[in-house]
C-alpha cells in the first residue's frame, strides 16, 4: 500500500497533543515530530515521553498536564506554552491542538458506581473541554485547529459500554458545536472517528473486566453471559485493531489540509467497513436488528467458549 503524502508543515509549526504517554497520542506525538512539527507532548509524568524528546531532540517538549486538574494544571499547561512560543520570538505559531487524553470503561450500566461515570465524564468531556478553552486563545491567534480523537463508539454501542460510548457521543455534538461557533475565525474542528485500534487504551480496558469478579453473586448472574465472554470479545476486536498510523495519518491530514475533513471515520469494526455502518447500515436498519445482531455476538462467543 502506498503511504499517503500529506503537505509539508509552515516552518515553526506547533501542535500540542494530550495524552501523549502511550498509545495512539505516543505514535501521533511521535509521527508529527517526524513530520517537522514541535510537539509539546501532553503528559501526566515526564518520563513517560522521556525516549519521545531522546529520539526527537529540540522537536519534542513534554508538558505536564492532567486534563481534570483545570485551574492549577490546564491553564498552566496553556500559560507554558505561549511563554514558550513568545521565547522563541514568535516565530513558532500553535497549528493545532490535539485532544486524545481519555479513559475507556466497560459495566453495564444498572451495576455502574456513579463514581465510574463521573470520572469518564470528566476526562473524556469536561477534561477536553476545559483543555480547549484554555488554548484557544493561542489558536485564534494563530489560526490554528483542533482536532478531537473520538471513537467508533460515538455512534454506535458496543455491549457494556454505555458509559464510555455516552462520553464518545457528547464529544460528537461538543465537535460540532464548536465548529459552528469558531466559523467566523476560521478555526476548523475534525473529529477522528476510529474503530479498533492498537492502543494501550483497550488492553486497559481488559484489565477493568476485574471489577465483573468483585461483584455480588447476585448481580453477576444478572449479567453472566456477557460477563463469561467479555475477554473473548476484546480478544476478537484485538486481532482486527488497525494500525494507530491511521489515526496519525488521519491528524496529519487535519492539520495540514487545506481542505480538513469535520469528520473521519477510521479503521474496520468487526470486519465491516466503519464507513458503511455509519453512513449506510445505521441510518436504514431497524435498532432492533442492530441489537440483535450485537446479542448474537456475545451468544456466538459463548458457544466458543464452551467448546474450550
Amino acid at each position: 500500500m502506498t503511504k499517503p503524502s500529506f503537505p509539508v508543515p509552515p516552518p515553526g509549526s506547533a501542535v500540542v497533543i494530550t495524552g501523549s504517554s502511550t498509545g495512539i497520542g505516543r505514535h501521533a506525538a511521535a509521527g508529527l515530530a517526524a513530520a517537522g512539527f514541535l510537539v509539546f507532548a501532553g503528559v501526566r509524568r515526564v518520563r513517560d515521553v522521556e525516549t519521545l524528546v531522546e529520539a526527537y531532540p529540540g522537536r519534542v517538549f513534554p508538558l505536564l498536564l492532567d486534563v481534570t486538574d483545570h485551574d492549577a494544571g490546564v491553564m498552566r499547561a496553556a500559560e507554558e506554552v505561549r511563554e514558550t512560543l513568545e521565547d522563541m520570538g514568535g516565530k513558532v505559531k500553535l497549528a493545532g491542538l490535539v485532544n486524545n487524553a481519555g479513559i475507556g470503561l466497560a459495566m453495564p450500566l444498572e451495576l455502574l458506581p456513579l463514581s465510574r461515570l463521573r470520572q469518564v465524564m470528566e476526562i473524556n468531556v469536561v477534561g477536553l473541554l476545559g483543555v480547549t478553552q484554555a488554548f484557544l486563545p493561542q489558536l485564534r491567534r494563530d489560526q490554528g485547529r483542533i482536532i478531537n480523537v473520538g471513537s467508533a463508539a460515538g455512534f454506535t454501542v458496543p455491549v457494556t459500554y454505555g458509559a464510555y460510548s455516552s462520553s464518545k457521543y457528547a464529544l460528537e455534538a461538543i465537535s460540532d458545536a464548536f465548529r459552528l461557533e469558531l466559523r467566523p475565525w476560521r478555526i476548523s474542528v475534525s473529529l477522528l472517528e476510529p474503530g479498533t485500534i492498537e492502543s494501550e487504551i483497550r488492553r486497559k480496558n481488559v484489565g477493568d473486566a476485574a471489577p465483573f469478579k468483585n461483584l455480588t453473586e447476585s448481580q453477576y448472574v444478572l449479567y453472566q453471559q456477557i460477563f463469561d465472554t467479555y475477554e473473548q470479545r476484546v480478544d476478537t476486536l484485538e486481532r482486527a485493531a488497525g494500525s494507530p498510523q491511521l489515526t496519525t495519518d488521519a491528524i496529519l491530514h487535519a492539520l495540514t489540509s487545506s481542505t480538513p475533513q469535520s469528520r473521519y471515520v477510521l479503521g474496520a469494526y468487526q470486519g465491516l467497513s466503519l464507513w458503511l455502518l455509519r453512513h449506510v447500515v445505521l441510518p436504514f436498519v431497524p435498532d432492533h436488528l442492530l441489537d440483535w445482531g450485537k446479542m448474537k455476538m456475545i451468544d456466538l462467543a459463548a458457544r466458543q467458549e464452551m467448546k474450550k
